[in-house]
């Protein structure tokens, strides 16, 4: 438990294992990176003493390598760019993963009631499996063909985790996961405009629900996410009412009046 505590905050911090000795050794604290190591595997316990030390680097009190994790997240989709390294990958993880927790915890304090599953929606395959899955979803969220005021509101108020990680843009495509098997959890770039932070909200519950073993390549897994995205955010009927089930032209000013 220590252990990974350590390993958490570490990442979170952004700090290789290096940079943590070195923080520490400013301190007066001689520690060896193999030590550190050996401390993060679990095959040593630190010193009440060391802990406080390495909570003053790592900006956490204490205490917080005490408590033991509740939170396991099945990520589902994790589409990084290729520039991305394997420390930004984890820190992004390990950032959600803090979030979410002190979102279960806090949930706990406040209820008593057992947090409803994510929607056990049929997976899909295909682009017509997605739009139907799309509104297996809103029937499961009992959303009719209403206008969706605020999809953050809306995963939330479903028992989901929206996180916002500033630069997740630039480091990640996607990320999306299970948390304890009920928790719907989506990484967002609180940055972007909000029109593009509530497709990739979209976008990303499509990868949750999508039959993992069906799409060919990734390409083709993006464009099945894309139509679940598109089908929730404006299902066909509302479309075909708005805009008629045959249309020529199409202004800019009417896209923005939809829009």
């Amino acid at each position: 438990m220590i252990g990974q505590r350590i390993r958490q905050a570490r990442t979170i911090a952004g700090l290789s294992q290096d940079q943590v000795v070195q923080a520490l050794g400013e301190r007066g604290i001689t520690l060896t990176k193999a030590a550190l190591s050996k401390y993060e595997r679990g095959a040593s316990v630190p010193r009440a003493s060391l802990l406080k030390r390495l909570g003053e680097v790592l900006q956490v009190p204490a205490d917080y390598f005490l408590h033991e994790p509740t939170v396991s997240i099945t990520w589902i989709a994790f589409r990084k760019r290729a520039s991305v390294g394997t420390r930004e990958q984890k820190k992004v993880k390990a950032v959600a993963a803090e979030r979410v927790e002190t979102y279960v915890k806090l949930r706990k304090s406040l209820t008593l009631e057992e947090a409803a599953p994510f929607p056990d929606c049929s997976p899909f395959a295909t682009l017509d499996d997605a739009e139907k899955a799309a509104g297996r979803l809103r029937k499961a969220w009992n959303l009719d063909d209403l206008p969706i005021v605020s999809l953050t509101g809306l995963i939330e108020d479903r028992e989901g985790v929206v996180v916002e990680f500033e630069g997740a843009g630039d480091a990640v495509d996607g990320l999306a996961g299970i948390a304890n098997g009920q928790h719907a959890v989506v990484i967002v770039d609180p940055t972007v405009a909000d029109d593009r932070k509530r497709f990739t909200m979209a976008h990303e519950l499509g990868h949750l629900l999508m039959d993992k073993d069906a799409p060919a390549n990734e390409t083709e897994a993006e464009r099945m996410a894309n139509r679940f995205a598109s089908a929730f955010l404006v299902p066909k009927a509302v479309a075909v009412k708005e805009l008629g089930v045959k249309r020529t032209r199409l202004s800019l000013e009417a896209l923005k009046i939809l829009k």
